[in-house]
């Protein structure tokens, strides 16, 4: 393990688990700061629940000044608050002013249409013109707000700062990784994203299956619009990119700067972290390391949400059933709550994982796992 100063961590995101485990598998100390704290996380390493992401932000500023801080889910999200809060942040990963461009749907715009690349049009208003548009939060992740409107949708969403409309187009979403140096962008995989209604949220994440065989030609232009990308954020590192797939054509949606629950497809599927190649990236150099496939076939995760329309307590019992779940190098289940937490309606109890030879195969052995699960928590 490397404890000195230099390659200590720490993991910051809604849900770090995924994270801390890709730190700890490629051999470096670990801290982990999330929502959550299960209890798969701390079997990794030192972990601390935070009340809420303000409180995240905040611990992990009393901790900036000894080590470096690697960003997970919804962390881009708060960039100016840690970026306050810390004079001389050590981000491993891309610098603060590459994470807001890439946040910046209108900066997108512009790169991607300069370079002659797929781009969906953006408003700052919605534009009134009959046609669908999507109407997002600039701050949000996992697909939390987002609202469809137009002449199917007839509800207006007042334009404010925090909000802006982007065209909206059918296609299944894929999530896309990639990892950058000063010099280059290489493209690592992709896995189909799982999105569907979650309460008030239309678009809610659910889960990712993959990795994913695309298309040479797609394949292609999904590396030019992450060199581009590279080029005019300065992105290095790890990051992700939403898209949609219409008739061959990748619509970018949305680029998060951080690790992704992606990549965690990805990390099963060749049997190695992807930390060393996030950090060989963060320090110019390029490495190929995680690029063979030790497993075949696919893989597939999804969340088990509490559906069950009042707070559910975790139970010994239960605890103890989805731990032995959550053993092992390729565990069924993760993000394993403690004994005696208390989940609220429409939030998060765990992730539940299949393995199988197509999307669709897989996608119904996970809706059955959480059928199951459900089941028995009622």
């Amino acid at each position: 393990m490397n404890t000195d100063s230099q390659r200590r961590f720490i993991a910051a995101a809604a849900s770090a688990r995924a994270l801390a485990r890709s730190i700890v598998t490629a051999g470096y100390a670990c801290h982990a700061v999330d929502l959550f704290a299960d209890w798969d996380t701390n079997q990794l390493c030192e972990t601390t629940q935070a009340a809420d992401m303000a409180a995240v932000v905040d611990h992990v500023a009393m901790h900036a000044d000894h080590c470096q801080v690697v960003l997970g889910g919804a962390m881009e999200n708060h960039m100016r608050r840690l970026a306050d809060a810390v004079q001389d942040l050590a981000i491993c990963g891309s610098p603060v002013a590459a994470i807001q461009k890439c946040r910046d749907p209108f900066f997108l715009h512009r790169t991607l249409t300069s370079a002659d690349l797929p781009a969906l049009a953006v408003a700052d208003h919605y534009p009134a013109d009959g046609k669908p548009w999507m109407a997002k939060p600039v701050c949000s992740s996992g697909g939390t707000g987002i609202t469809r409107t137009g002449e199917d949708s007839p509800a207006r969403v007042p334009a404010t700062d925090h909000v802006y409309f982007q065209q909206s187009i059918a296609g299944p979403v894929v999530g896309v990784t990639f990892v950058a140096d000063s010099r280059q962008c290489r493209y690592l995989g992709s896995a189909w994203q799982i999105v569907e209604p979650l309460g008030q949220n239309e678009f809610a994440y659910h889960g990712s299956i993959g990795p994913v065989e695309l298309a040479d030609s797609m394949v292609e232009s999904l590396r030019d619009i992450g060199e581009s990308l590279r080029q005019a954020c300065g992105l290095v590192g790890w990051f992700g990119v939403d898209f949609v797939l219409q008739d061959q054509t990748p619509w970018l949606l949305e680029v998060n700067p951080r690790y992704t629950a992606s990549m965690e497809i990805h990390e099963r599927a060749t049997g190695q972290s992807l930390f060393a190649r996030h950090l060989a990236g963060c320090k110019n150099k390029s490495s190929t390391e995680g690029d063979e496939r030790k497993h075949s076939g696919m893989f597939g995760k999804r969340y088990v949400f509490n559906d069950l329309k009042r707070t559910l307590a975790i139970d010994a019992e239960l605890h103890l059933q989805l731990q032995d779940s959550g053993r092992g190098m390729l565990p069924k289940v993760t993000d394993i709550p403690r004994e005696g937490t208390v989940i609220q309606p429409g939030q998060p109890i765990c992730t539940v994982w299949s393995a199988g030879d197509d999307a669709e195969s897989i996608n119904l052995e996970l809706v059955r796992k959480v059928r199951y699960l459900l089941i028995r928590l009622s």
